[in-house]
Parts: C-alpha cells; structure tokens; sequence
C-alpha cells in the first residue's frame, strides 16, 4: 500500500533565517514527512519539497537544497523534484517557506497502529 505524508518545519525557519544556517532544517524538513511515514509502518520512497519565497537568495536556497538531499540520503529515499516560487508580495525580504512531500510504502497487513479499536 502507498501511503503518503506532508509537514513542514514551522517557526525552526525563524532559527535558520536568524543564524544563517539553512542546510539543518532541509534535513529537519525530510525528517518530519519520513517520520510520519515510518509510524504508520511504512518504507519511505521518494520525497518532494516545496521552496517560496519573495526574493532568490542562491546561496541560501542551494544550503536548503543540499540539507533536503542529506535528509533523504539518511532516510533511504530519493529526492525526486519539487518546486522553487518567488513571490515578491508575499515574503518579506530575507524570508522563506518550506513544506516537504513524502511516499512511502507498506504491506497492507503491516500497516500501524495494528489491533487497535473503539473503547
């Protein structure tokens, strides 16, 4: 069974933005989507990961980039696409957004939580 998940980092990008180190919270990104896959019993696939922001900063994308990438070596999944916006209106300089997209897969009878019901 493919099973699928999606999060983001919330105000951890607020540290990023701060300390100008952005490779961590790529790989905190990848970690959040593969953790909820792993919980339900699941093998992670493949990942995605969504970039916004209002300005391209190059440098500070590519360390984003490079953390995803480390994620998904650590987690055993490939890091298959995503998407890069810039939207000047919508980002104050310096800002960004992430959201990341994780598939795993699952034997069906393997699937968690097991045995659990009503009551």
């Amino acid at each position: 069974v493919l099973i699928g998940a999606t999060d983001g980092v919330g105000t951890k990008l607020r540290i990023a933005q701060a300390t100008k180190k952005h490779d961590w919270v790529g790989i905190d990104l990848v970690a959040m989507c593969v953790n909820d896959l792993i919980v339900a019993g699941g093998e992670p696939l493949f990942f995605l990961d969504y970039y916004a922001t209002g300005s391209l900063e190059i440098n500070e994308a590519a360390a984003v980039v490079r953390g995803i990438a480390e994620g998904c070596r650590q987690s055993g999944c490939g890091l298959i696409g995503g998407e890069t916006a810039e939207m000047p209106s919508m980002y104050a300089p310096g800002d960004y957004d992430l959201a990341g997209f994780s598939v795993g897969a699952v034997d069906r009878n393997r699937i968690l939580p097991a045995g659990v019901g009503a009551g």
